[in-house]
């Protein structure tokens, strides 16, 4: 399984919605803090949120936006202000989930405990645990990396609701996705958020397309996958070009190739659904990006 792909977005939560937790919340433009572990960026990119698939109006929470040893983790309706602490997230590169309100504390396995129904909680990030390492790629599961058997982070009893306990537990595949997120970046202006979704596919509810022009998709995909570039062709803004293929999903996408091939595309004609071509020695990934109140 992949390591960690820097991509996310922002939730909507429903016309009629619990209040989000604002307790101990921190401004949307803190990104400042610096990692301590040799593992992770030097500075932490924009908040992360880690939402449930089946409904994303649910995102990953510390319980009370708290952040210490011990604290649960749990599901909660989506702040769509991200002011909320408790659900910001960093990914480091080193496969650990961290709060970007405070980078030492990480999202972990109670005990190192590998076993159906241990804890999820937070606690002090160590480089010398493996056991506080995730594999998780953009969407879908996020499987304990150094665990003897696959096991996943899964809501307890897969019902979405505030407060619903997080757990470790055997993973399983289906085709409701109950044990799969999707990470949600917010984008620089606090206006926006990006992710990517569901790979070659057309963004759908809710999220849209990326932007009106080329510049609109350096942005998302510097929000995306932040200091990220194409090994041959430098950074977002020196690779990206606009494309005309009526038959792709209209906006902003990750092309890769064999033998290296990457670049930055933006297509703003396009009207299909998928990308004909996905998996002929090249692959696909729609950015899709959701406007936030």
């Amino acid at each position: 399984m992949a390591l960690w792909a820097f991509a996310f977005f922002s939730i909507l939560a429903p016309a009629v919605a619990e209040e989000a937790q604002l307790r101990g919340s921190v401004s949307v433009g803190d990104s400042n803090a610096t990692i301590l572990t040799k593992g992770a960026a030097k500075k932490a990119s924009s908040s992360t949120h880690l939402a449930w698939m089946p409904d994303l109006s649910f995102c990953l929470s510390s319980d009370g936006n708290r952040i210490g040893n011990g604290v649960k983790v749990q599901l909660w309706r989506c702040d769509q202000a991200w002011q909320s602490g408790g659900q910001n997230f960093f990914l480091d590169d080193a496969g650990r989930i961290r709060m970007h309100q405070n980078l030492e504390y990480c999202v972990v396995i109670d005990g190192d405990r590998y076993e159906n129904g241990a804890k999820i909680q937070l606690w002090k990030c160590s480089d010398s645990n493996k056991h506080q390492t995730w594999y998780f790629n953009d969407v879908g599961q996020i499987e304990a990396r150094n665990a003897p058997t696959q096991m996943c982070l899964v809501i307890d009893s897969n019902h979405g609701f505030n407060g619903a306990k997080i757990q470790l537990w055997s993973c399983q595949q289906s085709s409701d996705k109950l044990q799969d997120w999707v990470r949600i970046a917010l984008g620089p202006s606090g206006s926006r958020a990006y992710a990517l979704p569901n790979e070659d596919k057309a963004c759908t509810l809710p999220f849209e397309p990326v932007g009106a022009t080329a510049a609109d998709c350096v942005e998302a995909a510097e929000a995306v996958r932040p200091g990220q570039r194409c090994h041959w062709g430098g950074t977002w803004a020196d690779v990206v070009s606009e494309v005309s293929y009526p038959d792709w999903p209209q906006g902003c996408h990750f092309y890769s190739a064999c033998q290296g091939g990457c670049s930055l595309g933006f297509n703003p004609m396009g009207q299909g659904s998928s990308v004909p071509s996905q998996g002929q020695c090249m692959r696909i990934n729609m950015i899709c990006q959701m406007r936030l109140p």
